[in-house]
């Protein structure tokens, strides 16, 4: 909060009124002064002060202010509280905004199918926000087709859901909904829709399994119910019509509520016994309440606190509660509405937010931010070499260096390599053949960094053969530990004399540990990918083997009929017997049934030898290693009753990559699918699942043109985890590797491309999008094939 806000704020006490010309539902103009996460302060033309509640903005209630209004502009609002004593007269910009139930209630009728997304869950219902301003509710007996004992069982908050409107009140502003509808038409849409039997399914990596909405019993349970899990909650307040509704509306809610008066028997009830929640007014009694805060490690540190105070002395103490780690603030006179969805996020286990949303206190150094930018792009998304020249055009950008180079000593053939270099300064190649003997391999071996401020002044000698390979006259060398050897260097370069500080050593090391780093992960992912080839191909070793065994059984077959067949054509001496033409024509037949049976056999043989064969850069027609990838899938797919549909482009997708690496990322995502869609159908056991595997090419986007979706019928991945189930080793079930879809991830990021959860509906099924770039140009988007 800068000063120019404090002389706002001083001149907003100064305006305030008992008495006021305005009048509720008048419509008025008025500037917004300052913003803050819990609401706005505006000017009225008159020079009186009011204030806009955070739920008063949008429809939504709960959106960024700053996202809705930004400071100096001029709102439209409409007076909904005249000032009390002491208190700012209080506007709305939601409420002249339409009302979001007129367009609804023409839109929407009994029977529809509507999206929405999980707003809170209940013991017995959760509520789903449909659009702004409109939410439905979903009771239990409505949640699916099966019995659900606990909602948290299948819906999390910011979960995506579809269902039937199964009872609509304007009047009430009641919308009742049924998911269970919603998936017996799932189910009977599937069943029409089943045309080929072209099943497939895999032991798919049992790294996601839990992160899917899976209706099973034996889930750990995620967030806990209503707002019991947030433990014993302590009031502190010494306004008495505050203080013993508000202990009682907690108590209501399932939480164990108690109230306190001041800030001694606060700490009293804090030191006796254990608390999740502490909701402190600000002024206490004439005391200051964040000293509570302060203090909460003496008392009750695993205790989160709330403050609560008016909205101007909230903003005056911004700068302090920003130092703290607050959980909410929370603006009086209290919104119950606004509390609840506030008390809501602590019980779903979501991390504190107060903090962070301070952001017009203060702002990271301009510098700082650059370094965690280039932390993020270290991590991953692109190749090893482009992020190491991005981490050595940074250090350029930072230090004032005029060439970044980065060293690689190989310490069986004792050559010296350059893996990446920035900087307009030229290397003279042929001098690398002598670095061997350098300050480069002296740092390499003995680990000592090196600081040279001019070098002509007595270190030429020393430096010789460097300067061999560029001019300079300042340098600094760090080395790059990777897996406790060193035989990487970073070095940075000047022409001018005393061009660095000893401060820019610092950031050369931190972005030598940034590479160090990158360089570890690196070839982790390497064993990673390869242990994965080998783990994919031994998951899928049982249904290849049930499928070779099937093909030469019916060879075998084909075989014998074929004999018999040819000896009724032969007579007992030999001599062909005198037979029609019909009895040939029988023959050919069998002959192009054999030959069926043995192409097929062949491609199954065919599929499982590419995922094992050794990698190489190649063209790739993505088409034929989809159709590769469904090949070794159809057996085990088959026994778990999921359907595979291939809806693939008619032109040629093509990159230029890995087939073996493009193999396994798509071997990977239809096991999941389908190995998660057989979850569900334990639970619907008449049912059948459906994998529809389908690629085109997006002329709107020149990076990644080529787009294949993997959009399945199991049970969905809850929202808070469409990120998280590609991190490695994330599994929360007993003696999961968490190791398929970061494989499947790194795989294709290798390539330059990305995996996504594109939508996950729960429990209706997830849609994984994987993007491409292209090395051959296909014109148009072809109309696709069902297969």
């Amino acid at each position: 909060m800068d000063v120019e806000d404090r002389g706002e704020l001083a001149g907003t006490r100064e305006t305030r009124v008992t008495t006021t010309s305005y009048s509720r539902g008048q419509k008025v103009a008025a500037e917004v002064t300052s913003v803050f996460p819990f609401g706005v302060f505006a000017c009225l033309p008159d020079g009186t002060t009011a204030y806009i509640r955070r739920r008063e903005l949008t429809p939504e209630g709960n959106i960024e202010p700053r996202k809705v209004v930004s400071r100096g502009e001029t709102v439209e609002a409409v007076v909904v509280e005249l000032p009390a004593p002491g208190q700012n007269l209080e506007l709305s910009l939601r409420r002249l905004q339409p009302d979001p139930w007129e367009q609804f209630v023409q839109e929407v009728q009994r029977g529809d199918t509507i999206p929405g997304t999980v707003k809170s869950v209940q013991p017995d219902r959760v509520f789903v926000q449909i659009r702004p301003g409109v939410d439905g509710s979903i009771s239990l007996r409505e949640m699916a087709p099966w019995p659900v004992e606990r909602p948290e069982d299948l819906f999390w908050v910011g979960d995506r859901v579809e269902a039937e409107v199964t009872h609509l009140n304007h009047r009430e502003q009641l919308v009742r909904l049924s998911v269970r509808r919603r998936v017996v038409r799932q189910k009977k849409a599937i069943e029409i829709s089943r045309t080929l039997a072209t099943s497939g399914h895999a032991d798919s990596q049992p790294q996601a399994a839990d992160a899917y909405a899976r209706p099973a019993r034996d889930q750990k349970p995620p967030p806990a119910r209503g707002l019991q899990s947030i433990g014993r909650v302590l009031v502190a307040d010494d306004h008495e019509d505050i203080l013993a509704p508000l202990v009682e509306w907690l108590q209501r809610r399932g939480c164990a509520a108690e109230g306190v008066r001041t800030l001694d028997e606060a700490r009293c009830r804090l030191d006796e016994a254990e608390f999740g929640l502490a909701l402190v007014d600000l002024d206490l009694s004439g005391e200051d309440g964040l000293e509570l805060v302060r203090r909460r490690g003496e008392s009750s540190p695993e205790c989160r606190f709330a403050v609560i105070s008016t909205p101007d002395i909230l903003a005056a103490r911004g700068r302090e509660l920003l130092k703290l780690d607050i959980a909410e603030v929370l603006a009086k006179p209290l919104d119950l509405e606004e509390v609840e969805e506030c008390l809501t996020r602590l019980a779903e286990g979501e991390e504190s937010t107060a903090s962070r949303r301070w952001t017009e206190v203060g702002e990271p150094q301009q510098e700082t931010a650059a370094f965690d930018r280039l932390a993020q792009q270290m991590r991953g998304g692109r190749s090893l070499q482009q992020r190491l020249e991005e981490g050595l055009r940074f250090l350029i950008e930072t230090t004032g260096a005029e060439k970044a180079v980065f060293f690689h000593r190989d310490p069986a053939a004792t050559s010296m390599s350059v893996l990446a270099e920035a900087g307009r300064l030229p290397l003279r190649p042929r001098a690398l053949y002598s670095l061997n003997e350098s300050p480069v391999k002296d740092l390499i071996e003995g680990g000592r960094h090196i600081f040279e401020r001019c070098v002509s002044q007595g270190a030429s000698a020393r430096f010789s053969k460097l300067l061999d390979l560029l001019t300079f006259e300042s340098c600094i060398g760090v080395p790059v530990p990777v897996g406790g050897e060193v035989r990487h260097a970073l070095f940075l370069f000047h022409r001018k004399a005393e061009a660095f500080s000893h401060y820019r050593s610092r950031d050369a090391n931190a972005v030598a540990a940034l590479f160090s780093l990158a360089l570890e992960n690196e070839a982790f992912v390497g064993q990673v990918q390869e242990q994965g080839r080998f783990l994919v191909g031994g998951q899928l070793a049982a249904g290849f083997g049930h499928e070779a065994y099937n093909r030469m059984s019916a060879l075998e077959l084909r075989v014998r009929n074929l004999c018999d067949e040819f000896a009724g054509l032969i007579g007992g001496d030999g001599q062909a017997s005198q037979t029609g033409s019909d009895d040939w024509s029988g023959l050919g037949d069998s002959l192009q049934a054999l030959l069926g049976v043995t192409l097929e056999m062949k491609e199954v043989v065919t599929a499982f030898r590419e995922l094992s064969r050794a990698e190489g850069r190649e063209e790739v027609n993505v088409n034929t290693v989809l159709r590769r990838a469904e090949t070794l899938l159809r057996p085990t797919a088959r026994s778990h009753r999921v359907q595979i549909i291939r809806r693939l482009a008619e032109q040629p997708l093509t990159v230029r990559g890995s087939a073996v690496r493009l193999l396994n990322v798509f071997s990977n995502l239809m096991l999941n699918a389908v190995q998660h869609t057989a979850r569900k159908m334990e639970w619907l056991p008449d049912t059948l699942g459906l994998l529809e595997v389908s690629s085109f090419s997006d002329p709107d986007d020149p990076k990644r043109p080529i787009k294949v979706r993997f959009a399945d019928t199991g049970p969905g991945i809850h929202h808070r985890l469409w990120e998280r189930i590609f991190d490695l080793g994330y599994s929360t079930r007993e003696g999961g590797t968490g190791q398929g879809l970061f494989i499947a991830r790194s795989l294709v990021e290798a390539l330059g491309g990305s995996i996504t959860v594109e939508e996950s509906v729960v429990p209706l099924g997830t849609t994984f999008l994987v993007e491409l770039p292209v090395s051959i140009a296909s014109s148009g988007v072809a109309a696709p094939e069902e297969e």
